[in-house]
């Protein structure tokens, strides 16, 4: 069974992520508004590429893609109990 509910926090913190250059060719940069605690990438089967834990909560992340092949990603950032995902180009 799948659960599509989102809370408001999960539009709160769609509305304040940027990810550029997207598309992008060796590193995407990841700002946000609001600290969050870790990032994941997951390619269109939905397996997991890779995981970036913080140890401290971060306003800014540069997260190197170069390793990855060209293609369409997932990131999805997480912010204690709440997370959104976004979509990026790698070429």
């Amino acid at each position: 069974m799948i659960d599509n509910t989102v809370s408001t926090d999960d539009f709160a913190l769609n509305s304040n992520i940027l990810l550029y250059p997207n598309p992008t060719t060796d590193d995407l940069n990841i700002e946000s508004q609001r600290s969050f605690d870790s990032v994941i990438i997951h390619d269109l089967t939905g397996r997991e590429i890779l995981r970036i834990v913080t140890t401290n909560p971060k306003l800014e992340q540069r997260v190197d893609v170069a390793n990855l092949k060209s293609g369409i990603y997932y990131l999805t950032i997480v912010s204690g109990n709440s997370k959104t995902t976004q979509k990026f180009l790698k070429i």
